[in-house]
């Protein structure tokens, strides 16, 4: 039964405000741009390792803003120098009946033990530089996942100018890291596997191993896993949990796309579980059954003409979301530069914003109704802004950012799912982080859904769909068989034999973030260079290993050595793609199972396939009772294309989107009253079936197997034999290309395991019709 929007929103409103206190709240949401841990050591006067012993707010001198003292007793300067007490100034707090939320700015607690960047402001009064990426909290003698000591030495080279692993503030914060362990909980399902934050929405999570004692339900949130509490039922088979909202290191956080894990009573946690998160709401709303909220705009900006236009044009973007009751309304212009409680709806350019804030959306609202009062939007003019219709490379667009914030005027919350080979929110208008040159001035299908859930229109609010594509057994059964090089020898794994490297140590069941860059060692093949790491770990007994490296930027290429009596190495194993023909350019060796390695010391080469490539990955070593990283069952990169089941598409149509590396896939914003057809399509591949119409009643599973005859002598996969599988074929003989299955099943001609120059006269004479 669909709820009318007021009531629905009361009845959320009447869930949310128990954590909410006084009469009136203001809240404040930004779009920040990441700093790494070099960029906040740079921009720092000081920065303090200490201990917080006291917190007080008050109003500022214009009774415009609440601000919050917090006193800190410095145990140690990292950077700088000053009293052993001092006073950080933090927006936001209590006072009388008033709250103001400042998001985006860090919140403390007596008692409280962290490491901070700071900006001197006078005497002894400092404020957070880069704000809430300006805190980090030390809990159990750590920060995140470091020793407070390793943290510190990675701070102290960057302190100096070094250029230390790009850390960024949520790697470090946010969560928990995930320790998975062979016999422990395993989730099988989760049920639906795509949904909205904060709306009360309850998932089922099918599995075992999860004990009969309640643990948590870890959700992703900004590169970690959070527990939100959100468990709801509890047994050694099955969970219920709530998609959650809550509050992180004092920051309105959300349930975001990515994985998602269970940790039992003691501890252990389960795999990763891919989980879609369409929006998050905040439970806060504008009154009356069709709220116009009227703004007005100070376009004071001397980066570009026409930013008033911009203005417009995003909130016509909300505005114009069929099948919702919510409008916003041009009510001419201001000369406001600073936000501020006058109960007008203003947006501005101006200064005074932390480092890293984009812009600001502060939000007025009252407590006992859960009603907005007023929202301001404030851009921080130290940036560059533009309004052309290409944006420069170093500028930021001023409808993109104000398409996010105006989303912030809904209560629509950041997400921030990013996690590689997983579904993420990078496409959304409300993903947390903006970039230069960065375009979103239309609305992911999954953020229109968010301003219709809160203000429904008349009809019924659209749906979602989701749904897998698996590969058929002749595909994933294909086994890899030795290869015979003739001609040129493979120089890229002999290169660096009798050479002197550099390689770092890594430990066994530990995993490293490390990044290719110009100033890399490197190897020498063909008149290319190809940067690569190394690294070195010593084995006392025999032991079954698994090496994999993972990266969004690089196509991987791992190599295993063993290190001889005289220093030399050896080669052992190596690695390209995990499974190239599906899109998974990640390296693991071996590609399945463990190798067994006898005691000794051995070498891992981290580097890409691809000449003077850079970029960032990460490195795990593994041993066999570890579980290891998940081999894709499914068929990743298959374009699925929806159309109404005649054929035919409108502007309204949801856009195209792609299966991730696991084959799953999902979309939003499907109207109930109407019948789809969606169509996957790769290169090559034929599904089962060809094509599946759907509508509200039936998109709970729609799932296709994919398959393709596999053509011999058809080694690059385009379903043809001619001279371009010649060229991949003998890149092949000579060592310069690793085939995966498909290509090493449909190179070899001769069917004698092996793949040499007679396999390529074989391909010459289908070319010339001498054979068939």
């Amino acid at each position: 039964m669909k709820v009318k929007g007021y009531f629905r929103r009361l009845f959320i409103f009447m869930v949310t405000t128990s954590m909410l206190l006084l009469s009136t709240t203001g809240i404040a949401q930004a779009q920040m741009v990441e700093m790494s841990l070099n960029e906040l050591s740079t921009g720092a006067d000081s920065i303090i390792d200490g201990t917080v012993t006291d917190t007080a707010c008050q109003w500022n001198a214009e009774h415009t803003h609440i601000l919050t003292n917090v006193k800190i007793s410095a145990r140690e300067y990292l950077k700088g120098s000053a009293e052993q007490q001092i006073t950080v100034t933090v927006p936001g707090g209590a006072v009388d009946d008033i709250t103001e939320w400042v998001s985006d700015t860090p919140a403390f607690s007596k008692n409280e033990e962290v490491i901070l960047f700071l900006t001197k402001e006078n005497n002894s009064i400092y404020s957070v530089h880069g704000q809430r990426q300006g805190k980090f909290n030390i809990k159990n003698g750590k920060v995140g996942h470091f020793p407070r000591e390793e943290f510190k030495q990675l701070l102290s080279k960057a302190i100096k100018g070094e250029q230390v692993q790009t850390l960024k503030f949520n790697e470090f914060n946010a969560g928990v890291e995930v320790q998975n362990a062979t016999g422990g909980p395993n989730i099988t399902s989760i049920t639906p596997s795509t949904a909205s934050a904060g709306t009360d929405n309850i998932v089922t999570i099918n599995g075992f191993g999860f004990g009969e004692t309640v643990g948590k339900v870890m959700f992703y949130y900004q590169g970690s896993s959070v527990d939100f509490n959100s468990v709801v039922n509890w047994s050694d088979t099955q969970i219920t949990a709530k998609v959650p909202i809550g509050t992180v290191n004092g920051y309105p956080g959300s349930a975001c796309s990515g994985p998602v894990t269970v940790q039992t009573s003691s501890g252990v946690s389960s795999n990763k579980y891919p989980f879609t998160v369409t929006f998050s709401y905040g439970g806060l709303y504008w009154p009356g059954e069709n709220p116009i909220v009227n703004y007005q705009v100070n376009p004071n900006t001397s980066d570009c003409s026409g930013e008033e236009v911009a203005v417009a044009n995003a909130a016509a973007v909300w505005s114009n979301v069929p099948n919702k009751d919510f409008t916003l309304n041009y009510a001419g212009t201001t000369s406001a530069t600073n936000t501020g409680r006058n109960y007008n709806n203003e947006v501005m350019w101006g200064t005074g914003l932390s480092q890293g804030v984009l812009a600001q959306a502060s939000m007025w609202s009252s407590t006992a109704t859960g009603a907005l009062v007023e929202c301001d939007i404030k851009f921080n003019d130290t940036f560059n802004w533009s309004f052309a219709t290409t944006t420069p490379s170093n500028a930021f667009d001023v409808q993109t950012i104000l398409l996010h914030e105006m989303g912030h005027w809904l209560n629509l919350r950041d997400l921030y799912g990013n996690e590689p080979n997983y579904p993420q929110d990078t496409q959304k208008v409300m993903y947390g982080y903006g970039s230069t040159g960065e375009t979103k001035r239309t609305l992911h299908p999954a953020d229109a859904a968010g301003i219709q859930w809160i203000y429904p229109g008349s009809g019924p609010i659209d749906y979602e769909v989701s749904g897998k594509v698996t590969a058929s057994d002749s595909q994933t059964n294909l086994t890899q068989k030795s290869i015979t090089r003739r001609g040129i020898s493979n120089s890229l794994h002999n290169a660096i034999v009798n050479a002197t490297i550099t390689a770092q140590p890594i430990e066994v069941g530990s995993t490293i973030n490390g990044a290719l860059s110009s100033t890399d060692q490197y190897l020498d093949e063909y008149d290319s260079i190809y940067y690569c790491d190394f690294y070195y770990f010593e084995l006392s007994s025999t032991t079954e290993i698994a090496v994999a490296m993972n990266s969004s930027e690089l196509d991987t290429w791992l190599d295993l050595f063993k290190v001889n009596e005289d220093s030399t190495l050896e080669t052992l194993e190596y690695n390209d793609d995990i499974d190239y023909e599906n899109g998974n350019t990640n390296s693991r060796i071996p590609v399945i199972g463990y190798k067994s390695l006898e005691p000794g010391l051995y070498v891992i080469s981290a580097g890409s396939a691809l000449p003077e490539a850079i970029g960032n990955y990460s490195l795990s070593l593994t041993r066999s009772n570890e579980t290891p990283e998940p081999i894709a069952n499914g068929l990743g990169g298959v374009k699925m294309s929806f159309a109404y089941s005649d054929g035919t598409t409108d502007d309204n149509m949801p856009g195209d989107v792609y299966t991730d590396s696991d084959g799953n896939w999902s979309q939003s914003g499907f109207a109930p009253d109407s019948i789809y057809k969606v169509t996957p399509t790769k290169q090559s591949y034929t599904f089962n079936p060809v094509d599946f119409s759907f509508s509200s009643e039936n998109s709970s599973a729609l799932n296709f197997n994919a398959s393709t005859d596999l053509l011999k002598g058809d080694v690059n996969g385009d379903t043809f034999v001619n001279i371009l599988d010649v060229v991949v074929l003998v890149d092949i003989v000579l060592g310069h290309l690793e085939p995966t299955p498909r290509q090493f099943y449909c190179a070899n001609l001769c069917d004698d395991g092996e793949i040499n120059i007679l396999d390529v006269v074989k391909v010459v004479n289908i070319i010339l019709s001498v054979e068939s």
